[in-house]
């Protein structure tokens, strides 16, 4: 049994993908939120900075690589067109490409969401925030290649399942069910950790994607994004696919299932990538705290936190675990064309 692709969602799939990577592109670059104050003045910002600061920048590269992503889901997409190849992989591709992009819409939605609720509360400031256009370009891009990743999937023949060792479907549920947990736990981990040296004793400051803390009797300085929420939606979604792969095993019977865990491991990958490369380069920019502190003739030490690298680890650990779920399905697949080709 040969893989194949239904003629429609093969030759649709590739131009939706690079329209997506061109609506996340711009939709960095629009606002993702406009925030006026009483006087009529005016605050923007996108992921490469705002009009006020230069605080966003190179969250874009969250964008830049959501983009890249969805740009090879297309072209890998139209390979696995031609005669004999395995769609195994552009399946895998292109639910990692939607997850990514799901994943930094999320991480940027989290910031924007915030400073809404902050205007909210604070009814009488005169401040009032509005999500951007750029907002709902990403939001637009996410729900299409979601859709187009879907389409991919139900439009190709499953893989017959295979005995090869290496096509072991429980090795990829493993690696995604075990990056879920570590991520989970690195959410409650500090991001980043600062030592500010002072007359009367050090004072320690750490933030994890839930919550600050200050040691002493120093009050943490007002709430923060609570990027733990989506990091864990994340990680349940991993966990769904792992327990669908897992269920599915090399029965013939569940490879239907098998093969929307795949994909929703893989989404669910992606959507960790994203979220966790906003993490990481929030977590870089916090170092620049030490370099402020010298200029003002304080000293500081500022490191990135345990919870950025056990977020990053969990990533690669979930990526693997979606390529490897592909390469199984495809070893699988061969498995089951020899004997036919070997009674001919």
């Amino acid at each position: 049994m040969s893989e194949s692709t239904s003629r429609w969602p093969a030759l649709a799939a590739p131009p939706l993908f690079l329209i997506t990577a061109g609506l996340v592109i711009w939709g960095s670059f629009a606002n993702l939120l406009v925030e006026t104050d009483r006087s009529g003045g005016e605050m923007t910002l996108n992921m490469w900075g705002s009009t006020d600061s230069d605080e966003g920048v190179i969250v874009g590269l969250s964008a830049v690589a959501a983009a890249v992503l969805l740009v090879a889901a297309a072209a890998v997409t139209l390979l696995a067109r031609r005669p004999g190849r395995n769609a195994a992989g552009a399946r895998a591709l292109a639910g990692i490409a939607a997850g990514w992009t799901a994943g930094a819409t999320a991480f940027v939605g989290m910031i924007v969401l915030f400073q809404i609720s902050e205007a909210s509360d604070r009814q009488n400031s005169g401040r009032e925030v509005d999500a951007g256009l750029g907002m709902w370009l990403l939001i637009i891009a996410s729900v299409l290649a979601v859709a187009t990743a879907i389409a991919v999937t139900v439009s190709t023949k499953a893989a017959e399942p295979g005995t090869h060792p290496w096509a072991e479907p429980a090795s990829g549920a493993f690696a995604m069910i075990g990056a879920a947990v570590l991520a989970v736990i690195g959410s409650f981990l500090p991001m980043y950790d600062r030592t500010a040296r002072r007359s009367g004793g050090d004072v320690e400051i750490w933030q994890s994607l839930w919550s600050q803390g200050v040691s002493g009797n120093i009050r943490p300085a007002g709430d923060i994004v609570r990027w733990g929420i989506p990091v864990t939606v994340a990680a349940a979604v991993l966990v769904i696919g792992g327990v669908l792969i897992a269920a599915a095993g090399n029965s013939p019977e569940r490879r239907l299932a098998g093969l929307f865990g795949r994909l929703t491991g893989a989404i669910g990958a992606g959507a960790l990538g994203g979220l966790v490369t906003g993490v990481a380069v929030m977590a870089i920019d916090a170092l620049k705290i030490e370099e402020q502190d010298r200029s003002h003739g304080r000293e500081s030490d500022v490191s990135i936190g345990f919870g950025t690298y056990a977020l990053l680890i969990a990533t690669a650990i979930a990526v693997l675990g979606a390529v490897w779920g592909a390469r199984s399905a495809r070893t699988a697949q061969h498995d089951s064309v020899a004997p036919q080709e070997n009674t001919r």
